[in-house]
């Protein structure tokens, strides 16, 4: 009996310290044999997870986000951006012996960072046992002008939450370094002056970088990739050792493409300008039925073109000393030739199209045309019917059901209009240099 109840105190104890440390910051490793295990059930089973949506290119990656030991198959497909537009997530049951799909929340209908990045930071909270890593992924526009664009995932149970956080724009302004944060229609909804956001907890500065190894679709996905993604994040591999193995190559997965942020930020001050021509429309007044062929095929309207480049200067002669007396002298000129620059044209900005009323059934899309003579960027707001202004982010909030497009294009579409849209209009505000103009408003009216 006394030996029986020491090995009950042991494995009491045993188990104890098992709890403990699931329950620390410190990251807890799967067993080496349950983990090949579990690789090899993803590699066998790979027709019930590999997607073929038309979202964009998908990747994959083996994780161990909540560090229970039961290993995650993520999957997240990326547009030609790199921004993140559909995820799904896949967790093994250790009491069914198979994987079961996890709830994710995924914003749908905006354009979400990354998350197909080499690294990101892991942040613990004890108090909720729960992990969150944070993406951040740089635009550098210039040396003192640089955009960074962050997002969080964490996982807890089997729910897996994808969150967009607040835009950081850091540049130099008159000498002095100012920091603002964006949303993700582009807005100003804070400042370092302002307060109201922790740069430390929005980064995860605090928090132990991780590495992710993401498998490209088009590449042979086996158990020997999935094992070196797992690998690489509990860091027991790291990608470029993945790489040299494989003959050198940058990424032998073709993992990580390179990232281009969302077009809001491609429009971001430096950004070259773009002249817009007017389209034909027929002679419908309520709305533009060019844009309904348009985008029932799938094809946004092409009539960008951009902004022609200054005419080429005539060439001048260098100055042969010996023989052109203009120039000086055989022994050398006195003075050089520089060109004259071309004098700089200022151009005023104003709007050449207002959008029109939408008259729209349920369940059709409404889509609003403006156009300035010149632009850096342009971003739209809607109003309410009681005349309140409203950011994209709020009016996709309260609307989650009908989705955005072109919200940084000089074409808007409402898809899936409803019957509580009635009297809801949409304004485009354009940007050029130090110059800001609103478009009429164009009101969607159901019938």
């Amino acid at each position: 009996m006394k030996v029986k109840r020491i090995i009950s105190l042991i494995l009491t104890a045993i188990f104890t310290l098992i709890l403990c440390a699931a329950a620390s910051a410190e990251p807890v490793k799967a067993d080496a044999q349950l983990a090949e295990q579990q690789i090899t059930y993803f590699s066998s089973n790979l027709s019930a997870f590999q997607q073929n949506g038309t979202e964009g290119k998908w990747y994959y990656a083996v994780t161990d986000l909540d560090h229970n030991g039961m290993l995650e198959l993520i999957a997240v497909a990326t547009d030609e951006a790199g921004n993140s537009k559909a995820l799904r997530a896949w967790t093994f049951s250790s009491e069914s012996q198979e994987a079961v799909s996890c709830s994710v929340v995924f914003p749908e209908g905006m354009a979400n960072p990354g998350i197909t990045t080499e690294t990101a930071k892991a942040v613990y909270d004890a108090a909720t046992d729960r992990w969150t890593y944070f993406f951040s992924t740089d635009l550098v526009l210039g040396e003192q002008d640089v955009y960074s664009f962050r997002c969080t995932l964490a996982l807890q149970n089997i729910d897996l939450a994808y969150e967009v956080l607040p835009t950081e724009h850091r540049q130099i302004l008159n000498g002095i370094p100012a920091v603002s944060y964006l949303d993700q229609s582009g807005t100003v909804i804070g400042s370092d002056s302002t307060g109201g956001f922790s740069t430390d907890e929005m980064k995860g500065a605090s928090g132990e970088e991780v590495h992710f190894y993401w498998i490209d679709s088009s590449s042979v996905i086996n158990f020997t990739a999935l094992s070196d993604s797992y690998l690489v994040f509990i860091g027991d591999k790291k990608g470029s050792e993945i790489a040299a193995a494989a003959g050198g190559t940058a990424s032998v997965y073709n993992t990580s493409p390179a990232y281009t942020p969302a077009p809001i930020y491609t429009q971001a001050p430096g950004y070259t300008p773009v002249y817009t021509p007017e389209p034909t429309l027929s002679n419908d007044a309520t709305h533009d039925p060019m844009y309904d062929d348009l985008f029932a095929s799938g094809q946004a309207p092409v009539w960008t073109t951009p902004v022609p480049a200054n005419p080429a200067q005539p060439s001048q002669p260098t100055p042969y000393l010996n023989r052109d007396p203009l120039y000086g002298q055989v022994n050398g000129p006195s003075s050089y030739y520089v060109p004259t620059p071309a004098p700089t044209q200022h151009i005023d900005l104003y709007v050449t199209r207002n959008p029109t009323d939408e008259n729209r059934k349920v369940g059709s899309t409404a889509n609003f045309v403006a156009n300035a003579n010149i632009r850096d960027s342009l971003h739209w707001t809607f109003v309410s019917p009681g005349g309140s202004s409203y950011s994209a982010q709020e009016f996709a909030s309260m609307f989650p059901n009908s989705p955005l497009s072109g919200l940084y294009e000089g074409v808007l579409s409402v898809s899936n209009v409803t019957e509580d849209m009635n009297g809801w209009g949409a304004y485009c505000t354009f940007f050029y240099e130090d110059q800001v103009a609103n478009s009429g408003t164009g009101y969607i009216w159901i019938y």
